[in-house]
């Protein structure tokens, strides 16, 4: 969710989940700003977005995000903040 005057929000079956969606929330979010800046858009016709659409489905961030990134995540806070989950 985007709020007004608040930021954004995200919530997940995990942590994982919850920590990709804002990940991926934040990251598309900086990218339409600096695409807007550049100038005029072009958008894409209805065919391309429902395909890109289907490719990425709404487990996507919890899937992704268990399964390979939140481990590498998790081993690089371990490293830079030795403790942090005690």
């Amino acid at each position: 969710m985007l709020l007004k005057n608040h930021g954004t929000l995200t919530v997940g079956d995990s942590a994982a989940g919850a920590f990709m969606r804002m990940f991926y929330l934040e990251r598309a979010c900086k990218m339409q700003v600096l695409a807007q800046a550049g100038g005029e858009l072009l958008l894409c016709d209805t065919a391309t977005e429902q395909r890109v659409g289907k490719q990425v489905s709404p487990a996507f961030s919890q899937t992704f995000g268990g399964a390979l990134a939140w481990p590498g995540l998790l081993r690089k806070v371990a490293r830079q903040s030795p403790g942090f989950n005690t």
